[in-house]
């Protein structure tokens, strides 16, 4: 994995995260309906091919609940660091950029497909609500 040593939020750490599905987008990504995938899923693909595409980050709306959040971070984290008792390191970016964009793309989908399935086959020993649908053939 490939760290970046980029301040969050900058244009830079932008930059670095061009093409990459975050965990703030991966609840949009694997969103499920009753039919199949939600419309919020070719969302996300869309932006991350564009920005394969372009090599700039996509345009993101800053809610006033975002803007609040991010003014507000320096102070719970430093919050978090005295009730727990830790230093609080900032990360960067990080990613897998040493290999090519498309296998990248190929890989973080199939880690999101086998955390899918492995969660649905959880899910199902659990949940007679999640059982799996049959078969078209009725087999």
């Amino acid at each position: 994995m490939l760290m970046v040593d980029v301040v969050q939020g900058t244009p830079e750490w932008r930059q670095a995260r061009v093409g990459s599905l975050g965990a703030s987008r991966v609840h949009e990504a694997i969103a499920r309906t009753r039919n199949g995938w939600a419309a919020s899923r070719a969302s996300v693909l869309s932006d991350i091919v564009a920005e394969r595409l372009t090599g700039a980050p996509a345009e993101i709306y800053v809610t006033e609940a975002m803007g609040r959040g991010q003014a507000l971070e320096p102070d719970a984290r430093a919050a978090y660091a005295f009730q727990r008792d830790v230093d609080v390191e900032l990360g960067g970016a990080s990613g897998t950029r040493a290999w090519p964009a498309p296998m990248r793309a190929q890989m973080a989908w199939s880690r999101t497909a086998a955390w899918w399935r492995s969660s649905a086959q959880a899910r199902s020993r659990t949940s007679p609500r999640c059982s799996p649908a049959p078969s078209p053939t009725g087999t």
